[in-house]
C-alpha cells in the first residue's frame, strides 16, 4: 500500500477552494493531493 498524487482530487479540491474558500487561493500551489493505492482498484484517477 502506498500513496500517489491524484490530479483528479486536485481538480476537485481547487474547485472547492475557488467556490467556498477564496482565502486559500494563494495556497493552492503549495497543497498536494494524494490517494491511497492499496492495489484494489477504486477511485478513478
Amino acid at each position: 500500500m502506498g500513496y500517489e498524487k491524484s490530479p483528479r482530487i486536485r481538480e476537485i479540491a481547487e474547485e472547492l477552494i475557488d467556490d467556498h474558500h477564496p482565502h486559500l487561493k494563494d495556497a493552492k500551489e503549495l497543497l498536494e493531493y494524494y490517494v491511497r493505492d492499496d492495489g484494489g482498484g477504486g477511485l478513478d484517477r
